[in-house]
């Protein structure tokens, strides 16, 4: 009876082998599904076809986004605990460092230059 249920058996997968990275969609308004969550991915990431792999920390309090094909890393974040949550990026983050201050800060120093010119003309 056992070599009849043996014709029938499956090989139990190994447990050393690393499990594979999860792959989503990123969406048109630059979120990628996860856990039933939405995590956002930096503006401009998105075009019709774009997959990001998927990659928990091993203590699952973060999560990395990577491109599929590049595996150029496109986010990262804090592990969201509750369901059907947009997990925003921080306001802090790279993108946003090419920030309107520098430029304001210049345009200040200039115009102050410019003020203190006109009075040591007069």
């Amino acid at each position: 009876m056992y070599m009849e249920e043996m014709k029938y058996m499956k090989v139990a997968p190994e447990l050393n082998e690393p499990a594979a990275p999860s792959v989503a969609i990123v969406r048109k308004t630059n979120v990628v599904h996860y856990r039933q969550n939405r995590y956002e991915v930096p503006k401009g990431t998105y075009y019709p076809g774009r997959k990001a792999e998927i990659h928990p920390s091993k203590t699952e309090d973060e999560v990395k986004f990577y491109d599929a094909v590049t595996h150029e890393l496109l986010a990262e974040h804090k592990m969201c605990a509750d369901i059907g949550k947009l997990v925003r990026l921080p306001r802090n983050a790279d993108r946003y460092k090419e920030s309107r201050y520098d430029a304001l800060l210049i345009r200040v120093a200039n115009v102050n230059d410019s003020s203190r010119a006109a009075h040591a003309n007069q």
